[in-house]
């Protein structure tokens, strides 16, 4: 069987269809000039380290390269002329799970096509029979990205033993793989019936277009535990705006493969310790991906991110995470969107698992002992630094200064002006006239956010401290703690109250930075924690201001204030006045205030016309 080639065309459109999940692409773009730079990716995939390195000359009568464990075999008429053909057998532990053996494969030469397929004849162990086939794979493996492409193999008997084969027209780099050894073998030919769900942290895209560093975030969570990995960390490496265009998008080649781009893959592997497994399915393979999933799920216990280009819900692609399967034709999910339907059942056609173009995103690794099952994720706006409202009788904030997730900063995070769109600036330093942190409220979908991801059981009682470092030699520091009580498969957000700066500020004439971090602590051990940085500038010297002259509040009809003696001020109120106009206007204030006119004691009407 020939393995299958991807055409550019093919791959315009598997961009495309990639870059539209989550609504990429349907905002228009701003004019020219406002778009933010979109750099590059900041991170690249780990180069494979070369194990042995073969070189043959193979001329149109065929031949044949062996390697150890392998063979390629290039047929009679395969080729028009001799040519050098270089493999070098890279290693492939990186890729490779507990249970599982590989080679890694990168073949060159010449020319990009064969005239006839050559084969790829791999040795399997004893117990592998043709029916075996789903236990091996080859997987063709862009370096550049890390991105693979499913290829279709068979198992042959050669003198007895076992062999896989794979058959192509072009060489590149591949990846193939296959079961050393699992309990019950004959079940891996074809996945169970069903499986039980895994628990995976949780969560959510906090009311953002960002479902695919979520998703990111849980399966890397689930794999290894890293306490400085954060959702908006994967938002920061990817650099790319949700909202942007697919036109827009395409001007920047280095972020366009937005779902296999190196960056992404680069930051999992950073944080697993382990390349992911990440392939693209076409239209066609779409049995043969769900088989791949249920395999994943049911046998090696690896959740599986999936990235639907399926406009499943709000018009759009999605990013989810499977984690079982109550049978052959749905899973068990959790969805960044929907913190309120953790392990929800969703058929294959909710998830485009019915005849599209899918990513699966997998780490080879069974899940970490130590995966917080009780998360905690500071949220999209979660808060914002306020500066004191410039009228002491208004009860709202001045200026204010957000928190937010942003694809503009390398941390994935920034501090701006607004709370509305990108194109709001960034701030390198709050001023100093920022007086409080003040949380958004939680009823509109903001805050912190702390997930119970356990199937079952009794609710969690957990206490969220919340805690503002000065970074420096300064021991300094801020601390507030909450009681939550966060049921199983649940999300609640954190009540915060309002932080004055003045709490935690460094008294420095300079800029200082400050971390925030909160911890989510059950039974008196920290489950989980994430954290952020920002930069303060001094607090601006406070100068005495002159004091100023009673100044009546009164206004009467004709525009003007109520006439008084400034210096006498309030007493001026004692002696009765001639003039009608100035009475009645006096009355009306005194009415208007709620004062009794025939009250001698002035102390409502002193409140009332001097505004005291």
């Amino acid at each position: 069987m020939t393995g299958q080639r991807v055409s550019a065309i093919c791959i315009l459109s598997l961009l495309f269809i990639l870059l539209s999940a989550c609504g990429l692409v349907e905002t228009p773009l701003p004019p020219d000039g406002i778009f933010p730079t979109l750099a590059g990716p900041a991170a690249a995939p780990p180069t494979p380290r070369v194990l042995t390195t073969y070189s043959q000359s193979i001329g149109p009568a065929g031949g044949t390269i062996v390697g150890e464990g392998w063979r390629i075999v290039v047929p009679d008429g395969a080729l028009a002329d001799t040519i050098e053909i270089a493999v070098n057998q890279l290693d492939a532990a990186q890729y490779l799970d507990s249970i599982e053996q590989g080679v890694f494969l990168r073949v060159t030469l010449p020319i990009t096509q064969l005239a006839r397929p050559a084969q790829v004849r791999v040795a399997l162990p004893d117990w592998y029979t043709p029916e075996d086939a789903g236990a091996a794979m080859s997987l063709l493996v862009d370096e550049q990205t890390g991105e693979m492409l499913y290829e279709p193999v068979t198992v042959e008997l050669n003198d007895g033993q076992p062999e896989l084969v794979l058959e192509s027209d072009h060489f590149s780099s591949r990846l193939i793989k296959w079961l050393e050894w699992l309990e019950e073998t004959f079940l891996y030919r074809f996945p169970p019936e069903q499986a039980d769900p895994i628990e995976v942290p949780y969560y959510s895209q906090a009311g953002t277009k960002y479902c695919w560093a979520a998703m990111s975030q849980m399966v890397a969570e689930s794999a290894r535990h890293s306490a400085d990995g954060e959702v908006y960390g994967f938002i920061g490496v990817m650099n790319v705006d949700p909202q942007a265009s697919w036109w827009q998008l395409s001007k920047t080649p280095s972020v366009v493969r937005l779902r296999v781009s190196s960056a992404l893959g680069a930051e999992l592997t950073r944080r697993t310790g382990k390349a992911p497994e990440r392939i693209y399915w076409t239209a066609l393979q779409q049995q043969i991906q769900v088989e791949y999933i249920q395999r994943e799920l049911a046998f090696k216990r690896h959740p599986v991110g999936l990235f639907t280009s399926k406009k499943v819900s709000n018009g759009e692609g999605h990013a989810f995470v499977l984690v079982g399967y109550p049978d052959r034709k749905s899973f068990y999910t959790l969805d960044p969107r929907e913190p309120k339907s953790m392990y929800k059942v969703r058929t294959l056609a909710e998830l485009g698992l019915d005849g599209t173009g899918n990513t699966t995103v997998v780490i080879p690794l069974a899940p970490a002992a130590d995966r917080p099952l009780i998360s905690i994720n500071i949220g999209n706006n979660f808060a914002f630094f306020a500066e004191p409202s410039p009228d002491p009788s208004y009860t709202l904030w001045g200026r204010s200064y957000y928190w937010r997730w942003d694809f503009r900063s390398p941390t994935g995070y920034a501090v701006t002006t607004g709370s509305g769109s990108d194109m709001m600036p960034i701030l390198n330093a709050l001023p100093g006239e920022v007086t409080h942190l003040v949380p958004t409220a939680p009823e509109e979908g903001y805050g912190i956010e702390v997930a119970n991801a356990h199937l079952g059981g009794a609710p969690v009682e957990a206490q969220v401290q919340i805690e503002i470092q000065r970074q420096g030699p300064s021991s300094s520091r801020y601390v507030q703690s909450s009681a939550v009580t966060v049921p199983p498969s649940k999300m609640v957000y954190v009540p915060l109250q309002p932080i004055p700066v003045d709490e935690f500020r460094d008294p420095s004439p300079q800029a200082v930075s400050y971390t925030f971090k909160a911890t989510v602590i059950v039974d008196g051990k920290p489950t989980d924690e994430a954290s952020f940085n920002f930069v303060l500038d001094p607090k601006p010297a406070s100068t005495p201001e002159p004091a100023k002259p009673a100044v009546s509040k009164c206004i009467c009809p004709n525009g003007l204030p109520l006439g008084l003696d400034l210096d006498l001020g309030c007493a001026d109120l004692i002696m009765p006045r001639m003039d009608p106009d100035w009475n009645a206007c006096y009355q009306g204030c005194l009415i208007e205030c709620g004062c009794d006119l025939y009250d001698t004691d002035l102390s409502c009407a002193c409140e009332c016309v001097m505004g005291k």
